[in-house]
């Protein structure tokens, strides 16, 4: 895709025909010759009073590169531009590297913090939000509110600040991918795996609601997994606190509409029988690669309010398992007091499944008992392989007292 050039930049389009040349001339792509003559043929048409044309088309159109070259230079000015932009968020204790994910309020960015020496992802309000009163301090709370959590289930805020005219926190780099990512790549997630997912994202809502935090937009795209297999809840921008009161948020609708709670969407109070919802959003679409409701967002936000969850049958002839399907029916009640009552009751519910012996590895196929269905190997989970790691240390802590004890009895016996 060829780059083209911002409105008020054609007005400087020589000053960006010199970074298109310094691209050409480290690329090693383009002789000389042939830069020189397109050069000329540039400077011939500016001389004209016409507009000039930028260099990398002006190499193809005349037959000095090739498509495939015309290709390489454009993502490498890209490449270069952005790397121009990162410079530009070198912080005192930060060391920029690359863009890792923008939206409408800003970016995040990998950096390296020099004082800790680890990497960390930052995210950035955009200059452009930085004066709007109602913004800054929603940005500032989630940085506060997310910097005083801990628990294995949550991205780890580390700090915030404001230097020249960014605002900013740094938070716990996670590599892998988001759980949308993993939708995206997979069509349809493994059954024990959406259940192990669900209940650690589970355990943070339960973690977050003992302190009266509600998340608010649980979705995928904030979920991330480590490489390691953990879950972790990120992205508080839309967190409502009890103990929070600088922002009131009553009669307001946030939220993301393909996973928004009723209650969400009728602008009333919640709790975290709303989150509780919205993770049952994310499962359903973990199952079947597809949102239970489509269309426009004011579309969606009233199937969210009032329309029946759709039939467990996707895809053909597949289905969710019944026992499955059930939780996820009563994940996204519509009214809150028919959900789980709390997040207690839900995780007990996940970890029956996913520890029984009839635990499924793929979906049930349309006129199959849950009986027919072939067994699954046992999930290995983070937890569980810290037990196990506890249970050995243990036993070897237990086995190099009795072999010392051995060893001085013998020594007696001997000295006898």
């Amino acid at each position: 895709m060829a780059y083209h050039p911002l409105e008020d930049e054609h007005d400087n389009i020589i000053a960006l025909n010199g970074e298109m040349t310094a691209v050409v001339l480290d690329s090693g792509l383009v002789d000389v010759q042939s830069l020189n003559r397109a050069h000329h043929i540039i400077d011939k048409i500016h001389m004209r009073g016409e507009q000039p044309p930028l260099l990398f088309d002006c190499l193809k159109s005349e037959g000095f590169i090739e498509d495939k070259i015309f290709r390489q230079l454009n993502k490498s000015l890209r490449r270069s531009r952005l790397k121009k932009e990162i410079r530009d968020y070198n912080f005192k204790n930060y060391e920029p590297i690359q863009e890792i994910g923008s939206g409408g309020l800003g970016k995040v960015i990998l950096a390296r913090q020099r004082s800790m020496m680890r990497l960390v992802a930052i995210k950035i309000l955009h200059s452009n939000w930085a004066e709007d009163e109602e913004l800054r301090s929603r940005f500032l709370l989630e940085a506060r509110v997310q910097g005083r959590l801990t628990h294995q289930n949550l991205v780890q805020v580390y700090d915030v600040a404001k230097e020249g005219e960014h605002y900013f926190f740094s938070m716990e780099y996670v590599g892998g991918m988001t759980l949308e990512q993993l939708i995206q790549k997979e069509g349809q997630v493994n059954l024990e795996r959406a259940l192990e997912i669900s209940l650690q994202v589970c355990r943070a809502i339960d973690y977050i609601s003992g302190l009266q935090i509600v998340h608010r937009d649980i979705k995928p795209a904030n979920i991330l997994i480590d490489q390691h297999g953990i879950s972790k809840l990120g992205d508080f921008g839309f967190l409502h606190s009890k103990h929070e009161t600088s922002l009131k948020t009553a009669g307001t609708v946030v939220g993301t509409p393909d996973y928004i709670s009723p209650e969400q969407a009728r602008g009333d109070s919640v709790d975290q029988r709303s989150d509780i919802y919205s993770l049952g959003v994310c499962l359903y679409q973990m199952l079947t690669g597809d949102l239970p409701y489509s269309g426009t967002v004011s579309t969606v936000m009233k199937q969210h309010v009032s329309a029946d969850l759709p039939e467990r049958s996707y895809g053909t002839g597949k289905l969710i398992p019944a026992e499955i399907y059930s939780i996820i029916i009563k994940m996204m009640a519509k009214d809150p007091a028919d959900r789980y009552s709390n997040t207690r009751e839900l995780m007990k519910e996940l970890q029956f499944h996913l520890s029984s012996e009839n635990m499924r590895s793929s979906p049930q196929k349309e006129g199959e008992t849950p009986q027919d269905n072939h067994l699954s190997v046992p999930l290995i989970t983070a937890d569980s392989l810290q037990t196990l790691y506890r249970t050995l240390r243990l036993q070897m802590i237990a086995l190099a007292i009795l072999t010392t004890l051995l060893l001085i009895e013998t020594f007696y016996l001997f000295l006898q």
